[in-house]
């Protein structure tokens, strides 16, 4: 096992032949329309021009040529809320969680998580590749098998080891968390991943896990009507690849996004109404994010 993290960040990056490669660290895949709009702009002009969605829901742009002017870019956006702390901010969600279906909207713990998770001063030491989930009953994320992790079962809130259930039911599903992750930093050694644990009982006493949840491949893509009866669009991305120019014509629309994994899938949140118009240009801009443009 490696014994320093190579994971790279928004500050510690990694150099490869093409330039240095930023990874950006997204909570719950939830990012504004200013947001994108920067990164879109940081890989135009300071990168290889497209936007790779990570396996664990986060954002990273290949070549950039100066480093530092796009780590301001970065922060300035309010997408690097604590230095300390900037790569281990890995959080997966239910990504139409509180807009479509779901037992509970499982949004405010993302933000919940990610303040507690930075107040820390034990995670700071957690690897890149550590990461929560956060399932809000529906099993979209919780088959993704990450680090540690929530789901919201009909009999409460059940708490998850590597995608599958402890059979431990809990009230706070964010100290809970933050408790096992620093439990996790306490015992871990050299061991980066919880699956690297020599046995899962060193973090958990007398756990018995249950079998594991199975992989959603297919993300929401498509027309999905909200529960408010407002519109969600979900798109996929070839491969994962976004070119920064899509990215600006999805900022355009002026609405939340949230990324997510599935099957590398980008969602377009709406979160009011929209004129005919309006839903034409996201017609055009659907068909574009789908499609990998010529030369």
């Amino acid at each position: 096992m490696r014994h320093t993290d190579a994971c790279p960040g928004a500050l510690q990056v990694h150099q490869a032949a093409d330039g240095a490669l930023v990874r950006v660290r997204v909570p719950g895949g939830m990012i504004t329309a200013a947001q994108l709009a920067t990164l879109a702009k940081v890989s135009t002009e300071l990168g290889a021009g497209t936007l790779e969605l990570t396996a664990r829901g986060n954002i990273q742009v290949r070549g950039i040529t100066d480093v530092a002017a796009a780590a301001e870019a970065i922060a300035g956006a309010g997408l690097l809320p604590s230095v300390s702390h900037e790569r281990v901010r890995n959080i997966v969600a239910s990504p139409l969680s509180g807009r479509v279906g779901g037992r509970t909207d499982i949004r405010p713990w993302v933000s919940d998580l990610d303040a507690a998770v930075c107040a820390e001063p034990a995670l700071a030491g957690l690897g890149g590749r550590f990461w929560f989930s956060l399932d809000d009953g529906r099993g979209d994320v919780s088959g993704l098998a990450a680090d540690i992790g929530i789901h919201v079962f009909g009999d409460g809130i059940g708490l998850l080891i590597g995608g599958r259930d402890t059979g431990m039911r809990v009230e706070d599903p964010v100290t809970t968390l933050v408790e096992l992750a620093r439990r996790f930093s306490d015992i871990r050694g050299t061991a980066w991943r919880v699956a690297e644990l020599d046995n899962v009982n060193d973090l958990l006493p007398g756990v018995r896990l249950g079998t594991a949840f199975p992989p959603v491949t297919k993300g929401p893509v498509g027309w999905l009507s909200q529960d408010d009866g407002r519109v969600t669009l979900g798109a996929a991305v070839p491969l994962g690849v976004l070119p920064a120019r899509v990215a600006e014509f999805l900022a355009a629309i002026e609405a939340p996004m949230v990324i997510t994994r599935g099957d590398r899938c980008w969602c377009v949140i709406s979160t009011k109404p929209w004129p005919t118009s309006r839903y034409g240009c996201w017609r055009r801009w659907a068909w574009c994010s789908t499609r990998t443009p010529r030369g």
